[in-house]
């Protein structure tokens, strides 16, 4: 999946994982996107990592999962995966194909899709996020992809540009056709400035995600009393300030692991938790194993399956 020479930027601005994803990013790379080309029907495969995640399927097919839904992923569909957000996919046809992109939420900064910031699509839970639900629609998502895939095979003078241009004509393609009910709608527009008033934590968090900042501490960096930090970010990135931290705790809990062999107090405490029986009831909760479980499944394996029970 990782193509040699491509996957290594510059500075060292987040930690991601697992190892399979190291999206090192920084001010000369400030995005990873490959296309990716399956020959056979494979698996459930598993994916966490600090960065959002949009994708479109070119060719063949996919099933995609995220915790409590999963959907089919045929030419023109696409996906959105917020920041450690669990995820994953299964090949449902030979010689399936897809463009994705990987990109800190600085990326994309706090465009608008006309009446909403781009990352209350991401905020929204799996089920409620928009889809290509139309002929039409899908052509134009086909399209745009097609001309994204050119600039990330090619990446050609201000590639880069061109990637951010095409992922925002796909934001804005579906924005135009979703239709969300009154409960989306209460959420989804959120504040236009939401993603960069929040940057200074978020920035902390990818770097050290076993940091534990406390809300008056994280709402100071970020120049807000604690009650408005926490009703902002929750309407914003649509989970609260302590929910996205321990996703990013969980999330590098997966990474030790996976990658080292550390007792389950040692990753515990590397991971920000109380102790071991803390880390294994979120732990649980989040990934439906134990640690165990998930380190005898996954440790040193490049891609991690999706448990059969269906979630993602």
């Amino acid at each position: 999946m990782k193509r040699p020479g491509r996957a290594s930027h510059t500075s060292g601005d987040s930690l991601i994982y697992p190892k399979h994803y190291e999206f090192v990013l920084g001010p000369l790379r400030p995005v990873w996107a490959h296309v990716t080309r399956y020959p056979a029907v494979a698996p459930w495969e598993f994916d966490i990592h600090g960065e959002a995640e949009l994708g479109v399927v070119l060719t063949g097919e996919q099933e995609r999962g995220f915790e409590g839904v999963s959907f089919p992923a045929c030419p023109g569909d696409v996906w959105l995966a917020a920041m450690w957000e669990p995820h994953g996919y299964r090949v449902v046809a030979p010689n399936t194909k897809v463009v994705c992109v990987h990109f800190p939420p600085e990326y994309l900064e706090d465009e608008m899709l006309g009446d909403i910031p781009w990352i209350s699509l991401f905020a929204m839970p799996p089920a409620h996020r928009p889809r290509v639900s139309d002929g039409r629609t899908r052509a134009q998502t086909l399209g745009i992809a097609r001309q994204l895939e050119e600039e990330v095979a090619r990446e050609p003078l201000g590639w880069q540009q061109g990637v951010r241009l095409n992922m925002l004509s796909i934001l804005l393609t579906l924005r135009r056709v979703w239709r969300p009910s009154v409960w989306d709608s209460s959420r989804a527009h959120g504040y236009a400035n939401g993603v960069a008033r929040f940057m200074p934590v978020i920035a902390e968090l990818r770097t050290t995600p076993s940091r534990q900042i406390h809300v008056e501490d994280a709402a100071a960096k970020c120049g807000l009393s604690a009650s408005h930090f926490r009703r902002v970010f929750r309407r914003t990135m649509g989970v609260s300030f302590g929910q996205f931290c321990l996703r990013a705790r969980l999330a590098f809990a997966a990474h030790l692991l996976t990658t080292t062999e550390l007792t389950a107090e040692a990753v515990a405490e590397q991971a920000g938790f109380t102790d071991a029986s803390h880390l294994h009831h979120a732990f649980v909760k989040q990934h439906g194993c134990t640690p165990a479980v998930y380190r005898r499944r996954f440790a040193g394996s490049a891609k991690q399956p999706l448990p059969q029970s269906g979630r993602a």
